[in-house]
């Protein structure tokens, strides 16, 4: 995976589309992270709706799909309001994908 993802960032083109992907690396770890502390919780795992849970990473691929501006705003928009909602409980864990993919929006606008 680390040699592919090597070979993803030689390609980008931008430095946007870096961030991009940097988002979506972030996105995915924090959904691993999200996983274990709700399988480690005492709760039960049955009535979690799992496609909340990886919605910020499906939101985080969606500019590396279509790498646009307009798609990056939206997917920022779309992961906060996400990492908003969920603050106090999984969202913290999305917080620093949230950071990149603002800061493939801020290099985009450049």
């Amino acid at each position: 995976m680390a040699v592919t993802t090597a070979v993803r960032l030689r390609r980008t083109r931008s430095a946007a589309e870096r961030w991009s992907l940097a988002a979506f690396l972030l996105a995915a770890l924090g959904i691993v992270a999200s996983a274990w502390f709700i399988v480690a919780s005492p709760t039960d795992t049955e009535q979690v709706r799992w496609w909340l849970v990886v919605a910020p990473l499906i939101v985080a691929a969606i500019p590396l799909v279509v790498p646009r501006p307009g798609v990056r705003v939206a997917a920022t928009l779309a992961l906060g309001a996400w990492c908003w909602v969920a603050m106090f409980s999984i969202g913290m864990l999305q917080l620093p994908a949230l950071v990149a993919a603002f800061g493939a929006v801020l290099k985009d606008r450049r």
